[in-house]
């Protein structure tokens, strides 16, 4: 696959993924995304990574930023930024950004922190995410859903 079609491909997982948690009934999901994409962002990105990871789509670090007093988190692989709850701040209209380079998140004070992956947080958390991430899914059209949630 051409870079191209790997943006294309990852913009349309991204759009969808993102699509699906809209659906979703904002109870079903921990706190910290039920005003979904506001204050989301860390949650939403290591869902999206894992989602990306099933579709063969791997390797993304967790980056988290600082700017003016307000943090930030999205995914990235090597220079190419995928975020699916930038526009929670006024500055961004974009639903879903997946770009080689976003001056937006060069206004961050960016850390790369870990692996974007929910399966190194402790207990509690991986079976918080995991259920979120199984109930996302289920929103997923049918071609999408991974075989195993």
């Amino acid at each position: 696959m051409t870079a191209k079609n790997v943006r294309q491909d990852l913009h349309r997982l991204a759009t969808s993924y993102r699509a699906a948690i809209l659906k979703v009934q904002p109870s079903h999901l921990p706190v910290t995304m039920q005003s979904f994409p506001n204050g989301a962002c860390g949650d939403a990105c290591l869902l999206l990574a894992k989602f990306l990871e099933q579709h063969g789509h791997c390797g993304f670090d967790y980056m988290l930023g600082l700017r003016d007093g307000c943090s930030h988190a999205w995914i990235q692989r090597e220079g190419l930024i995928i975020d699916i709850t930038a526009d929670q701040f006024d500055d961004v209209t974009e639903p879903v950004i997946v770009s080689d380079s976003s001056p937006w998140h060069d206004s961050f004070e960016p850390e790369d922190l870990h692996s974007a992956d929910f399966m190194i947080y402790d207990e509690h958390t991986r079976m918080t995410l995991a259920g979120a991430y199984s109930i996302v899914c289920k929103q997923l059209p049918e071609e999408l859903r991974p075989s195993r949630p």
